[in-house]
C-alpha cells in the first residue's frame, strides 16, 4: 500500500499507455513515475507525462525512467527551480537536445543553473532551444564574432560530432567561450538579444573550475552520482502526518475494492441478503394476516414461520463468513498502510 490508491496508479498506467508505451513498458515505468509524482509534488498524470517525454526526446530506455525521475528531483532540489517547472523547460528544449545527441542529465543541469540565475520554466526552455539553434547554424555576423574571439564554428557544434566521433557538451562549449572571454558584446552578436542572458549565464557557471560542484561540469557530475534521489525524497515526504493520512485514503480505497462492487463482491452479497431479508419478512406479514382468518391453522403457520427463521438464520450464517473474510482483508491492508 502506498499514498496512491488503486484509481491513481491506474491513471498513471492510462497516462503512460496513451503516450505509445506497451502494457509492460507502462508497469516497468510506473514505478518512477509514482516516486516522481511524490517527490516532485505533481500529479501522476504529469509525472507520467514528463516521464515519457524525456523517454522520446532523449531515446532513453522505459527502464531508465527511476533513473530519470532521480534526475527530476536532485535538480529540482539542488537548484532553484520545481519539478514542474524543470518539465516545462524540457518541452520546449529537450527535443532539439535530444536529437543533436546531448544527454538529459547535463541538459537538466543547465536549466538548474539557468533557474538559479531567474530563468525558468519555458524561458528557460526557450533560451536553451535558442542558444542550440544558433550554435547548429550561426548567422555571418555570430560566425564573424566567434572566429574573432579565435574559436571555430565547428567546435562549438553541440553534440554528437559523426566525423570525429565525439561529443561535444554544453559544459565543453562554454567553458571555450569562457576561456575565450565572452563578454556582452560578443554574446549579444552571436546569440541576440533573446538567448544572450541564458548564454552570458552558462559561461559564467562553465568559467569556474570544472570539478566544482557549482560547475555546469560538476552539477551534471553530482546529477549522475545521486541514483535513488527520488525514492528518497519520496519517503522523506511520505514520512509525516500528511502523507500517513495519503496512505490511509490509499488502505480505504483498498477496502472498498477487497468488499467487491461486482457480481460475487461482499457488497453484492450484503445487497443480496438485505433485499431477501425484506421480500420474506413482508411474505410472512402477508401470512399471518391470511392463516389469521382461520383459527385451525395456527399450528402450521408457526411451522412454517420456524422453517423460513431457520433458512433466514442460516443465509445469515453464511454472509456474516464472507464478511468476515472480507473484514480480515481490509485490517490486512489497514495493518500494511500504517507501516509503510
Amino acid at each position: 500500500t502506498t499514498r496512491f490508491t488503486a484509481s491513481e496508479a491506474a491513471n498513471g498506467m492510462q497516462f503512460l499507455a496513451r503516450a505509445g508505451l506497451e502494457t509492460n513498458e507502462a508497469m516497468t515505468a510506473l514505478p518512477g513515475t509514482l516516486n516522481l509524482a511524490s517527490a516532485g509534488f505533481v500529479s501522476v498524470g504529469t509525472a507520467a507525462d514528463f516521464t515519457v517525454n524525456v523517454i522520446k526526446q532523449f531515446g532513453l530506455a522505459v527502464a531508465e525512467s527511476e533513473r530519470i525521475a532521480d534526475t527530476f528531483v536532485y535538480t529540482a532540489n539542488s537548484s532553484n527551480t520545481t519539478v514542474a517547472q524543470l518539465g516545462t523547460t524540457l518541452q520546449y528544449a529537450g527535443s532539439v537536445a535530444g536529437v543533436v545527441g546531448l544527454e538529459f542529465n547535463e541538459v537538466a543541469a543547465a536549466a538548474g543553473l539557468l533557474a538559479n540565475a531567474g530563468i525558468k520554466g519555458s524561458r528557460a526552455g526557450t533560451q536553451l532551444r535558442g542558444i542550440m539553434a544558433t550554435l547548429l547554424d550561426p548567422t555571418k555576423k555570430a560566425r564573424d564574432t566567434i572566429e574573432g574571439l579565435g574559436l571555430s564554428v565547428e567546435d562549438l557544434r553541440p553534440g554528437f560530432n559523426e566525423v570525429t566521433g565525439q561529443t561535444t557538451t554544453l559544459s565543453d562549449i562554454f567553458r571555450k567561450f569562457a576561456d575565450a572571454g565572452l563578454g556582452a558584446e560578443e554574446a549579444v552578436k552571436i546569440f541576440r538579444k533573446r538567448q544572450i542572458a541564458g548564454a552570458l549565464v552558462l559561461t559564467q557557471y562553465s568559467s569556474k573550475t570544472a570539478d566544482a560542484a557549482g560547475s555546469l561540469k560538476g552539477f551534471t557530475k553530482a546529477i549522475d552520482e545521486n541514483g535513488g534521489a527520488s525514492s528518497k525524497a519520496a519517503k522523506i515526504v511520505e514520512d509525516t502526518l500528511g502523507g500517513a493520512f495519503r496512505r490511509l485514503k490509499s488502505a480505504v480505497e483498498a477496502v472498498n475494492l477487497s468488499l467487491g462492487r461486482g457480481e460475487g463482491g461482499l457488497g453484492a452479497s450484503l445487497r443480496e441478503f438485505v433485499e431477501l431479508s425484506t421480500g420474506v419478512l413482508r411474505s410472512l406479514s402477508g401470512m399471518e394476516e391470511g392463516l389469521g382468518k382461520f383459527e385451525g391453522t395456527a399450528v402450521v403457520t408457526a411451522e412454517v414461520i420456524k422453517v423460513i427463521g431457520r433458512a433466514i438464520k442460516y443465509l445469515l450464517y453464511w454472509k456474516i463468513a464472507v464478511w468476515a473474510y472480507a473484514g480480515a482483508r481490509a485490517l490486512l491492508a489497514l495493518g500494511l498502510a500504517a507501516k509503510s
